[in-house]
């Protein structure tokens, strides 16, 4: 049997018998008969399907990779086939539904909640941190942004936004929707930093070059330079000047290298917190100098972050006349989990 009869057959699988082969599987198998819904399917491609839908769960207790995975990797419209309309999902003790669907030509607005229902682990600044994937059946754009929260009952609704490519309607079946983590309770601080951190700026700090650069920020003076190009040294950690404004970010050295100020600021466990931010300076007559550009690069073990603030500012510079500010989102209130809907490519209002 070759891949494309393989594919035809289980695409030609009624959704009922999907649905009966997840319900068995979500019930351990009481109340439904195996091998009476095999009868029913009365076809080669609908005991391929049921029997992919009960290796799901074996295959994960042994720590395989999901059987899903696999099959959307060789058969990705079987694979959504397969997948059994379920419009809301709950673990850890968080439960995520589809609350409406309007679709029409080539877009689709979609409303998700994601509510607590055992503690109190959801608020108005929650943040999928990037952890979302759409899952549709074509080409698209999509967004996902927080539009309301309910502090009574701790639930966040989401708007998800979707534009197929190049004006195409929509089409297929199903679209599924999942996340793994979500971030809350996030604190914002925006104040100025001890006047220490520039009192002891070092003229000849110790710098390092070897670093693994994972990004930059802000604006460059000549556009036509790169900063990466341009750095070539940043500041070592100096513990004797260290300074914690709030937990989870330290200012750890401040220098001029290069003939510029640099100021580097630890991010702590970025992968976990999305502890991020940046600095600014102000004058004695309350301007705004923001930095030229800043350089991140990861600590030895990838967890943490250290950003390089550089400012166009010379050691020649008297910085008694300047202020450092700090503007920094932290938090520590991390939810991980395993949610995920499938629902159809219809307008929906619950």
């Amino acid at each position: 049997m070759i891949r494309k009869e393989v594919e035809n057959m289980i695409n030609n699988i009624n959704e009922k018998y999907v649905q009966e082969a997840g319900e068995y599987v979500l019930n351990n198998g009481k109340g439904k008969d195996k091998n009476r819904i095999i009868r029913r399917t009365a076809t080669i491609a609908a005991a391929l399907a049921f029997c992919f839908i009960i290796s799901v769960p074996a295959l994960s207790a042994a720590g395989v990779q999901p059987a899903y995975i696999i099959l959307h990797n060789t058969f990705p419209e079987v694979a959504r086939k397969l997948k059994p309309i379920n419009l809301s999902c709950e673990d850890n003790g968080i439960k995520m539904e589809v609350l409406s669907a309007n679709v029409h030509d080539n877009t689709a607005d979609i409303y998700i909640a994601i509510q607590d229902i055992t503690g109190d682990r959801i608020n108005e600044n929650i943040d999928l941190f990037d952890s979302y994937d759409i899952e549709p059946s074509y080409d698209c754009v999509a967004h996902c942004e927080l539009v309301d929260y309910n502090d009574t009952i701790k639930m966040a609704t989401f708007l998800i936004q979707i534009e197929q490519c190049d004006n195409y309607k929509i089409s297929g079946k199903k679209i599924t929707f999942s996340i793994d983590r979500f971030l809350s309770k996030k604190q914002e601080y925006n104040e100025a930093l001890s006047q220490n951190i520039l009192k002891n700026v070092s003229k000849n700090p110790v710098t390092q070059s070897n670093v693994s650069v994972k990004g930059c920020s802000g604006m460059s003076i000549n556009p036509d330079v790169d900063p990466l190009d341009s750095v070539k040294h940043y500041l070592k950690e100096d513990e004797k000047n260290s300074y914690s404004p709030v937990d989870g970010v330290t200012v750890t050295a401040a220098g001029f290298v290069d003939g510029k100020l640099h100021i580097q600021v630890y991010y702590n466990d970025v992968l976990k917190t999305d502890n991020h931010g940046e600095l600014y300076l102000k004058d004695s007559n309350n301007n705004i100098i923001n930095y030229e550009y800043g350089i991140s690069f990861w600590d030895k073990e990838k967890c943490g972050s250290y950003e390089e603030y550089i400012f166009d500012i010379s050691s020649e510079t008297k910085l008694d006349n300047y202020t450092l500010y700090g503007d920094f989102t932290v938090c520590n209130s991390l939810t991980e989990g395993n949610w995920q809907v499938t629902f159809p490519i219809k307008n929906i209002n619950k």
